[in-house]
């Protein structure tokens, strides 16, 4: 990978996952942390909710470093072009 410069793992950009957005249209409760200072608070609101029985998603934004932290590129992959039709 360093000698491709090329990241397969941790790069989940280009559209950006909104996981909140998404595990609210399962009816799962969610957030996105954008901020270290609003982290304390997220977890709370989570620990409560998962203490009533119920899930509740962080998605928490955190920073990228190290090797290949500024790759952006990723493998593309189209579902469509890799499913067969049954006949």
């Amino acid at each position: 990978m360093a000698q491709q410069k090329k990241d397969l793992v941790n790069y989940l950009g280009n559209p950006d996952v909104a996981f909140a957005d998404a595990a609210r249209a399962f009816g799962v409760k969610g957030e996105l942390v954008k901020d270290p200072g609003e982290l304390k608070a997220g977890i709370k609101r989570a620990v409560a909710a998962t203490r009533d029985g119920k899930p509740y998603l962080l998605d928490v934004l955190v920073e990228r470093t190290g090797t290949l932290a500024e790759s952006t590129w990723y493998p593309k992959v189209s579902v469509a072009e890799m499913r067969q039709k049954k006949v």
